[in-house]
């Protein structure tokens, strides 16, 4: 897969988990796990733009994988909360489902 792809697919996964991190900041019942696993990836997130402009396939493999096993997290906690924000739960789901296919592609 070319960088420039990965490049547009990590922001789209980006905006997923900004997303995520409002509707998390504006929802009073989100579970801790969730909270968490939410700070965790925009977190690494941020440092992706990093390691994108460093142009290490290994690194960015690295750093995929792992948005990609947080992101597991995250939606194994929106599975276990009930009466949690709907949009909080898309932007978990959609940002799995965007991060799942990236790795896939990518190994």
């Amino acid at each position: 897969m070319q960088m420039e792809r990965v490049q547009q697919e990590l922001q789209a996964v980006q905006q997923h988990i900004k997303r995520a991190a409002q509707a998390c900041q504006a929802s009073g019942n989100v579970p801790s796990d969730l909270k968490s696993a939410i700070q965790q990836l925009d977190q690494q997130s941020n440092q992706v733009q990093q390691v994108m402009q460093s142009g290490d396939e290994n690194q960015i493999l690295q750093c995929v994988d792992e948005l990609e096993e947080i992101s597991d997290r995250a939606q194994h906690a929106c599975e276990r909360s009930d009466g949690l924000d709907t949009q909080l739960q898309a932007c978990v789901e959609q940002a799995h489902e965007k991060l799942s296919s990236l790795k896939h592609q990518l190994h």
